[in-house]
């Protein structure tokens, strides 16, 4: 279903500005805005997190044709599992996490690059059965 594919591309590239915030905030003013807007606003972590969930759910039973029926886009339902997760423990554990110490700061890179790729590959090869 492309409506599910389209939204899967959004939410992991979303997720992904995100992440980099910490490390690329100081250049990038926009991904500071992006963060401080999101984290006034409580109820949009809510909405995200669920979305993600949701798009998780969909990813697993309707993939892209001609995918299998269980699965077929194994890496983007694991990057939207993972960006739900980060999203439920940001919101429920504390809103500092995105303030992080340079540890957290190249682990969120790494999950950044890996979500990023997982985007773009799943945007340029949409019918890729990634099993």
């Amino acid at each position: 279903m492309m409506q599910v594919w389209f939204l899967t591309i959004i939410y992991l590239s979303y997720t992904g500005l995100l992440l980099i915030t910490g490390e690329y905030g100081v250049k990038l003013p926009i991904l500071l805005n992006m963060r401080e807007y999101l984290l006034s606003k409580r109820y949009l972590f809510i909405i995200i997190m669920f979305v993600g969930y949701i798009l998780t759910i969909f990813n697993c039973f309707i993939p892209n044709i001609p995918g299998p029926i269980f699965l077929g886009d194994l890496f983007p339902t694991i990057a939207l599992f993972v960006s739900s997760l980060w999203y439920n423990i940001i919101l429920f554990k504390s809103k500092k996490t995105l303030n992080i110490n340079q540890e957290k700061r190249k682990l969120y890179k790494k999950m950044a690059i890996f979500i990023f790729l997982v985007a773009i590959l799943h945007l340029f090869f949409p019918t890729w059965v990634l099993l």
